[in-house]
């Protein structure tokens, strides 16, 4: 039975190190947002959640530093009409 397939499983992470279930524990939970959500999937089967991992390796000050870079190399977004979005009308 898948259930106690799986406790056996669970017994075994508790002897790895820490990084490693914590790895484990994230790869599961990913599986399973995957099955419970399968509209996330795009046409090349890749789950669009699983994306939001996929910087997980850079330090935040590293990621925080070029975000910033970009926001200022960026040119701004011309304001919007609001009258024109309520209305339904294009500009």
């Amino acid at each position: 039975m898948i259930t106690e397939r799986l406790h056996r499983t669970i017994e075994e992470l508790e002897h790895l190190p820490p990084e490693a279930q914590e790895e484990a524990a994230t790869q599961l939970e990913a599986l399973l947002r995957r099955e419970q959500h399968p509209s996330a999937t795009t046409s090349t089967g890749r789950s669009t959640l699983d994306l939001i991992g996929a910087w997980s390796d850079i330090p935040w000050d590293e990621m925080e530093a070029e975000l910033d870079r970009i926001r200022h190399e960026s040119p701004p977004t011309p304001p919007i009409d609001a009258e024109e979005v309520t209305d339904g009308s294009e500009a």
